[in-house]
């Protein structure tokens, strides 16, 4: 069993069944364990200080994180590497968040994309959700409403 792709199939021993599973986060359920697979989330924010400070607080949590700055280094980032969510800054220089999620969905990827943004209008919203994010978070938030959102992605099937 190799944990570190993250996708394992759970088989019914003498039934032929078996079904794709994927683990997350471990779990504080006492008595229950799971093996220890880290969630990889990706972080795009242009603001250096709001990068670090989610970078910091999402590996105090233990998730596995990387860091882009731009529309352009998010896209690569995306597509060269399997992340189990993506968290995505609207306004981004070189390509906006809309943008970024437009070019990786074109491209096939169906990672959630948790989109953070300062713009509450309606329009802005919708673009977000129109554009393939999964859901959005708006700025300023509390750490505690980013991981409540993380965890609600991380229960939700990947798509496909």
């Amino acid at each position: 069993m190799n944990l570190s792709s993250r996708k394992l199939h759970l088989a019914f021993t003498g039934t032929g069944i078996s079904c794709p599973i994927q683990l997350r986060r471990r779990t504080n359920t006492p008595g229950f364990t799971l093996p220890s697979v880290k969630m990889r989330i990706l972080v795009v924010e242009d603001d250096a200080k709001v990068g670090g400070f989610l970078e910091q607080g999402l590996r105090e949590e233990e998730f596995e994180v990387d860091r882009g700055h731009d529309g352009e280094q998010a896209i690569s980032l995306a597509l060269n590497q399997d992340y189990d969510l993506i968290l995505l800054d609207y306004m981004l220089p070189k390509r906006n968040g809309p943008q970024v999620v437009k070019a990786l969905r074109d491209q096939g990827r169906l990672t959630p994309i948790l989109m953070l943004t300062a713009r509450d209008a309606p329009e802005d919203i919708q673009l977000c959700l129109a554009s393939g994010a999964t859901a959005y978070l708006t700025k300023p938030f509390r750490f505690t409403d980013l991981l409540d959102q993380i965890n609600r992605l991380a229960a939700v099937p990947p798509e496909g």
